[in-house]
């Protein structure tokens, strides 16, 4: 009785010892890898691409034509800065980010108006964003809703080189408001990947005729009931793929 006993104690003794083992590795790979956190500052590079729809409308019917309306592909690249805040699996932030464009479309109007007729172009070379960031943390991954003001610069015009050359033109930023939604992933302590969707909506610019050379028209339709002028109203959607630098 007196060996079985010791030799049912070594057993237990053996066993507790190879189960202690066992569990050194996986308390090693569990201590080898740090939580997530998303805290801090990040800066990054953006690329994609998006559609952009513009409309020329003539408000006072002078030549009661189309000024061209315009839906459009384009590519942007960009970077963009931002702050995360977390707690726990909310995180919360802000994000500025500059984008340059490559959009440009080209029509004409009043074809059959010997007075007023000319191209039509509308382009956007560049936007901008701040906005705020709300998401949930899932591991490696956050998802974001985010909203925030924008701005749009356009250089589109409209150009009569009729009988009375003038032109309208629209070249300024413009404010608006961008909405969207994204995804980012850590797939190294200090590196994050991610996509994310934007709809930019800008506010509408009215602008008069101006003369070009010497032609007066311009100054004479003003003070007529029949005025001349064009509503610029421009939205875009955009989708892109980001890369950041998050810092510790």
């Amino acid at each position: 009785m007196k060996n079985l006993i010791v030799g049912a104690l070594a057993l237990l003794a053996l066993a507790s010892g190879s189960a202690s083992a066992a569990d050194l590795p996986i308390k090693s790979a569990r201590e080898s890898v740090p939580a997530v956190t998303w805290a801090g500052w990040y800066v990054g590079l953006n690329a994609g691409g998006g559609i952009a729809k513009g409309d020329m409308i003539e408000l006072d019917c002078f030549s009661c034509a189309s000024a061209g309306s315009f839906q459009r592909a384009f590519g942007s690249v960009g970077g963009q800065v931002g702050y995360n805040w977390q707690w726990g699996y909310l995180v919360g932030g802000i994000e500025a980010d500059i984008n340059w464009a490559s959009l440009r479309a080209g029509g004409f109007w009043a074809q059959d108006d010997s007075c007023c007729h000319g191209p039509t172009q509308f382009k956007l070379d560049a936007f901008g964003s701040v906005r705020a960031r709300a998401g949930l943390a899932m591991g490696p991954a956050l998802l974001y809703l985010t909203a925030g003001p924008a701005w749009g610069h356009s250089d589109s015009y409209v150009l009569s080189v009729g009988q009375q050359p003038f032109v309208l033109r629209d070249k300024d930023w413009r404010f608006g408001l961008a909405t969207g939604a994204g995804v980012d992933f850590m797939v190294a302590p200090n590196w994050t990947v991610g996509a994310e969707y934007l709809y930019m909506t800008f506010v509408d610019s009215v602008v008069p005729c101006q003369p070009l050379g010497s032609n007066t028209s311009c100054a004479r339709i003003q003070f007529e009931t029949n005025q001349l002028r064009i509503n610029f109203a421009n939205s875009t959607q955009v989708a892109r793929v980001r890369l950041n630098y998050k810092f510790n």
